[in-house]
């Protein structure tokens, strides 16, 4: 008898069964030389609980049973290995941790770690203590859990505004510290004089009304805190159009005596520099 032939056989002949009712499911066991060859790490099961536990699911709610390998009673199925409780790997918002791997989680401020079974322990993060230098502060952000050093932590929230003659123009400061208030905040324009007009209450923003090629420049905002000082640029060009007219003199007063003409002589140039053509009236 061929026996691997046989087997076979057998195999067929027990599915017809259990697709009839009758249990079958076991008869390797009692037919010693049909075992079940299965990879290393898995055993054979006559009806194993399908779907089988995973380190991501380890209590499914059973659908069926099936025959063939799984993992040992007690292990579970990661990367199709059998590892057991303790060695599955920790899942978190995506991403795979080992066990015993510790990260932090900036989104909700704490510090993790994956511990056994699988699951993730978090608690809040502890800040470390900081020695800033003396050019520095203890700065602070929305987007970051701890306190952290800081020299640059004045910025411009728009460094650079290229508008028409006419427009208004509002530059942002943001100011990356707490406990700085309006009085600390200076803002001043190119020729490096303090500005007061147009300066919001909190000092953190400065609006220019009726821009003109004179304002045209560099603007600063400087804040202080302590020893500590910090400043942001903010460039502004003026879009003024190239063909407007300079008349020079633009007033003049002119006696003319009775029945007698008058000449005047005046200088037409155009904001580009060059020269019109002089007229007389």
């Amino acid at each position: 008898m061929d026996k691997a032939c046989a087997c076979s056989q057998y195999d067929n002949y027990a599915s017809t069964c259990i697709e009839a009712g009758v249990d079958l499911s076991n008869w390797r066991h009692s037919v010693s030389y049909c075992p079940y060859q299965c990879p290393e790490g898995l055993t054979y099961m006559a009806a194993a609980a399908i779907p089988a536990p995973t380190c991501l699911n380890k209590t499914p709610e059973q659908e069926a049973t099936a025959r063939g390998c799984f993992c040992p009673s007690g292990q579970f199925l990661q990367d199709d290995k059998c590892v057991s409780a303790d060695e599955c790997q920790c899942i978190f918002e995506g991403k795979y941790y080992e066990p015993g791997q510790k990260f932090t989680n900036e989104g909700q401020c704490s510090e993790c770690e994956c511990t056994g079974s699988g699951d993730v322990t978090c608690r809040s993060l502890t800040c470390p203590t900081l020695s800033c230098a003396d050019n520095q502060i203890v700065a602070s952000r929305d987007d970051v859990c701890c306190p952290y050093c800081e020299s640059d932590w004045v910025s411009a929230l728009n460094p650079q505004e290229k508008v028409s003659e006419g427009q208004d123009i509002v530059f942002t400061c943001q100011v990356n510290a707490g406990g700085v208030s309006n009085k600390h905040i200076v803002w001043t324009d190119p020729d490096n004089n303090v500005i007061e007009d147009g300066v919001s209450r909190d000092g953190r923003t400065l609006k220019l009304t009726d821009v003109q090629e004179k304002h045209q420049g560099q603007y600063t905002c400087t804040a202080t805190k302590g020893d500590a000082q910090s400043s942001a640029t903010f460039q502004l060009k003026i879009a003024g159009s190239p063909n407007k007219i300079l008349f020079k003199p633009s007033s003049s007063n002119l006696k003319c005596k009775a029945k007698r003409s008058c000449k005047l002589k005046f200088k037409i140039s155009r904001r580009n520099g060059e020269d019109a053509p002089t007229k007389g009236a």
